[in-house]
């Protein structure tokens, strides 16, 4: 096997653009405080640029109470009033929701096909469903208690 010069450029530039990588890495972490491999580095303390502007600034506002300074963002100058607002929670009846009465199915053992809140319930009488109970079906209508409250459902008409 014979070693062409051609065949040697591509790994030795990826190798040396490791290294550069790696090398200017090392250097940023080691300026940044973050690794402290070799102590070839000194930290490099700086003042802060605007430190003496904040400290100027500081002693302005804490002279300024008695100067009597205005807001220039205002015309006039008008005593403040202190306003209280009270509110009332609105509060909404909720919405009630009845059960219709879909179909009967009347044989020996009646059944009723009930929908309430998106849900499709298939009862007999004695049964629950949601917050009601089943006290009756008979042909033509299905007859719940609800919380101690009867409530009749008609038998749907042919066209409804």
């Amino acid at each position: 096997m014979r070693l062409d010069a051609r065949m040697l450029v591509g790994p030795l530039v990826a190798a040396l653009v490791l290294i550069l990588t790696l090398q200017q890495t090392m250097n940023s972490l080691h300026r940044a405080g973050l690794w402290a491999g070799n102590a070839r580095f000194g930290t490099v303390r700086s003042d802060d640029p605007y430190g003496r502007l904040d400290q100027s600034i500081a002693r302005a506002h804490a002279a300024a109470p008695g100067t009597g300074l205005r807001d220039p963002f205002s015309f006039y100058t008008t005593p403040s009033v202190a306003v209280h607002h009270t509110t009332t929670p609105v509060v909404k009846a909720p919405k009630v929701v009845l059960p219709v009465l879909t179909a009967i199915i009347s044989d020996a053992d009646p059944r009723a096909l009930i929908h309430l809140n998106g849900h499709d319930y298939t009862v007999r009488a004695g049964g629950l469903f949601d917050e009601y109970r089943v006290i009756s079906i008979t042909r033509d209508q299905v007859t719940l208690d609800h919380n101690g409250q009867s409530l009749v459902l008609n038998r749907p008409l042919k066209g409804e």
